[in-house]
């Protein structure tokens, strides 16, 4: 994990993290959102908006495009 090499995250068993596959309906929401947002966070707002879950970002533009979508 890149964050662990550059120190910014704790270097820990990541093995509890579930990896998503995104449905090809979030998949076109993300590319729409990546206009705007770096692929990573049109990702995240697209699973987000599907599924109604909340997500944690430093990013503002991905912190006003939640808003804007209805994501806490």
């Amino acid at each position: 994990m890149s964050g662990e090499r550059l120190g910014v995250v704790p270097v820990c068993d990541w093995a509890w993290l579930e990896i998503l596959q995104l449905s090809e309906d979030e998949h076109r929401h993300a590319q729409d959102l990546s206009q705007h947002l770096d692929p990573g966070e049109a990702e995240c707002l697209a699973i987000a908006k599907t599924h109604g879950w909340a997500i944690v970002t430093d990013d503002r533009a991905a912190r006003i495009y939640a808003r804007l979508l209805g994501i806490q």
